[in-house]
């Protein structure tokens, strides 16, 4: 009896660290493939980015007016990031606070916060949950055409007045060391 109990506690074991191996596994698989996934997106990006990937006009909507997005490039560049519908908040929450840093330092005209809405409603929103000034938060219907814009993740790119990309970034979960490099990068060649 005694061995029949030892038995089935050794098959307990043996499954439940069969299991165990078998969940990181799928893990570790799943993660190749977010990986995969990321790096060809990034790859077809940066071939557009680096042949100077120009955005077609773009209708957005600032107090109750609709304008092109080109009208409000002030200075030679625009610091866009956008926040699609059903973006990550996490994602969001943790860059805004560099992005807030980095309008200081280069002008809270030359920052934009892109969202993917439709109520006028939703800019005070996200302004307040931000402490971010109204001006900088714009709303748009319309997509950009860029392949990374289907995946409802947060992302940043500079605009040159032409509407020609000249830098994008997705900013990394977790990896505030990295954001922080970038918003240096943005900062020292574009501003």
């Amino acid at each position: 009896m005694r061995k029949k109990v030892y038995f089935i506690i050794v098959l307990l074991l043996l499954s439940v660290i069969g299991n165990i191996l078998l969940y990181k596994n799928f893990l570790k698989l799943k993660k190749k493939i977010e990986v995969f996934r990321y790096e060809q997106i990034s790859k077809e990006i940066n071939i557009q980015i680096n042949h100077g990937k120009k955005l077609s006009e773009l209708t957005i909507f600032t107090d109750s007016v609709n304008i092109n997005l080109k009208d409000i490039i002030k200075n030679e560049y625009l610091f866009i990031f956008r926040i699609p519908q059903g973006a990550c908040n996490t994602c969001t929450d943790e860059i805004i606070p560099d992005i807030k840093d980095l309008s200081v330092k280069i002008g809270v005209q030359n920052v934009k916060y892109l969202l993917d809405k439709n109520l006028p409603n939703e800019r005070y929103i996200f302004a307040n949950k931000y402490d971010l000034p109204i001006s900088s938060v714009i709303l748009t219907k319309e997509r950009l055409e860029i392949p990374f814009e289907g995946l409802n993740l947060p992302y940043a790119l500079i605009l040159d007045k032409e509407l020609v990309i000249r830098c994008f970034f997705i900013p990394k979960k977790n990896d505030i060391q990295y954001n922080q490099i970038i918003m240096q990068f943005i900062e020292g060649n574009f501003f």
